[in-house]
């Protein structure tokens, strides 16, 4: 039996030419509140109530996260085939989501049929302590999963209770007080040594800061990494990031600013991957931190920033860093993480600084590599941005040349089942029967992949030799015969018999 390996035919499955699409497992579905009518509706046309995405979201996580109607949830929850425990995406089960958006309505509902609560995610994180990274405050969420045997002693990995990861949002002690009368201390320490000041620090909550120095909580302590509050606010939460009040409040304390962590992070360096705000960036310089230091990767402030953060914050960084070329201990440089994961603005910023598109990182991928893999939005598969190859193109870098494995732009663009890139690659001169290293030629994997022959027709009409064989003598009419989508579709493949 002939064995196919190949690394990107999984990534057919996910892209937008081949998924089929469950209408129950689009947000946009819930967001337009649907009657219960309309549920059953979509189900009968075989939209699957149970079914996941390649997240592990299925209708019911989707539907809580899309604050969709009470009585949908309710609906789908009555199908026979709803497991109210059913562990849905990173080990969660429905009740963790309904915590999470403070929907304590649907919390009962699903206490009352079944719901476990004294449970932890596949992270380690308990329901109750999972809540408020849905920045949930209110007593009686809190109230009503303790009643219903929710430990309130349960910890994260890294030893957080409720009560200290609450300190990142609560604006009153309110709730302070309703923590300590169920046994948990405002001295409470996770496992690294940070309390709730630290906690407090890490997302801004200025407020909170206050109310704990009130009560006597040690601001001055180091964590067990030799962090002081300043460093560990630095790194910024999920849910928010220290902001310049915050650092000032603490500065104003007596709190060392310039300092150094064990793995030779500063407060700048962490900063410039989450910091918003330019003028965060700005008070550590101007608290003497050297923006060129570097940590034990070998990251300096410009390569943290460049990742994902704005514009703004990248420029005064790029306008104060020697070498916009450094690359830490992977050889990856600013300019490579800006091209998979920020705008084409902060691209040619780097550009305009003299960042190289030559560069090659230690697993011999160059910034063809990054583009291709470029992130979108959370959960979101992004559409190649045309726009900011082209400005790398405009700089001197060569799209014609292959990755290490072989796959050139014409490989990637039938991967992506993009026209768009396809268009390029052929502009761009770039081998369209150019086999990779398993063998493949773009047409052979479009034959083995594609849902309609309108790719293959493309490529054939661009120069796809239709000869080309496989390791195992395949050419890509015999891998288009044995398609299953194309065979069900009765498609004509007597092109490429030519």
């Amino acid at each position: 039996m002939r064995k196919i390996i190949f690394s990107l035919s999984a990534a057919f499955l996910t892209t937008g030419l081949w998924a089929q699409q469950n209408a129950l497992l689009d947000r946009a579905f819930w967001g337009n509140n649907p009657s219960v009518a309309e549920v059953q509706a979509a189900i009968k046309k075989g939209n699957s109530p149970v079914e996941m995405n390649n997240r592990s979201f299925d209708a019911i996580a989707t539907a809580i996260m899309a604050d969709a109607p009470m009585e949908d949830i309710q609906y789908l929850v009555s199908l026979k085939e709803t497991d109210i425990n059913t562990i849905t995406h990173d080990g969660r089960t429905y009740i963790f989501w309904a915590a999470y958006k403070n929907n304590l309505p649907l919390v009962k509902y699903l206490v009352e049929n079944g719901a476990t609560v004294n449970l932890k995610d596949g992270h380690g994180i308990p329901l109750m302590n999972f809540a408020t990274y849905g920045k949930v405050t209110d007593v009686a969420m809190y109230d009503y999963l303790i009643a219903k045997g929710a430990d309130v002693q349960l910890t994260t990995k890294d030893g957080a209770t409720v009560f200290l990861l609450a300190m990142q949002y609560i604006q009153d002690d309110s709730l302070i007080k309703f923590f300590e009368s169920h046994g948990l201390s405002s001295e409470t320490e996770d496992a690294n040594g940070n309390n709730a000041m630290f906690y407090a620090a890490r997302s801004g909550n200025a407020t909170m800061l206050k109310t704990l120095k009130a009560r006597g909580i040690n601001y001055k302590k180091q964590n067990k990494a030799g962090e002081n509050i300043i460093l560990y606010a630095a790194h910024g939460t999920r849910g928010g990031n220290a902001n310049l009040e915050t650092y000032e409040y603490l500065k104003g304390l007596g709190v060392p600013v310039n300092t150094v962590s064990a793995e030779g992070d500063t407060p700048l360096l962490l900063a410039a991957g989450n910091a918003k705000d330019p003028r965060v960036i700005q008070f550590f310089i101007d608290n003497g931190i050297n923006v060129n230091a570097t940590n034990k990767a070998g990251d300096n402030a410009l390569i943290n920033a460049a990742q994902r953060n704005s514009y703004d914050v990248v420029k005064i960084l790029a306008d104060k860093t020697k070498d916009v070329n450094h690359s830490n201990k992977d050889d990856k440089t600013a300019l490579m993480y800006a091209v998979q994961g920020n705008d084409t603005q902060t691209v040619a910023l780097l550009l305009d600084k003299g960042a190289k598109v030559s560069a090659v990182d230690n697993d011999g991928h160059t910034l063809l590599y990054y583009w291709v893999n470029e992130r979108g939005a959370r959960g979101v598969k992004p559409t190649p941005n045309i726009e900011k190859l082209q400005l790398l193109k405009e700089h001197g870098f060569d799209i014609s040349k292959a990755e290490p494995n072989g796959n050139n732009l014409w490989h990637l663009a039938v991967e992506k089942g993009s026209f768009e890139l396809m268009e390029m690659a052929k502009e761009s001169n770039v081998a369209i029967n150019a086999k990779n290293n398993e063998g493949y030629t773009p047409l052979l994997l479009a034959a083995m992949n594609a849902k309609n022959t309108e790719i293959l027709e493309f490529l054939v009409a661009n120069g796809a030799d239709t000869k080309s064989t496989t390791d195992f003598e395949e050419t890509a009419y015999d891998l288009a015969a044995e398609n299953e989508v194309l065979k069900k579709n009765k498609a004509s493949l007597t092109f490429l018999k030519k």
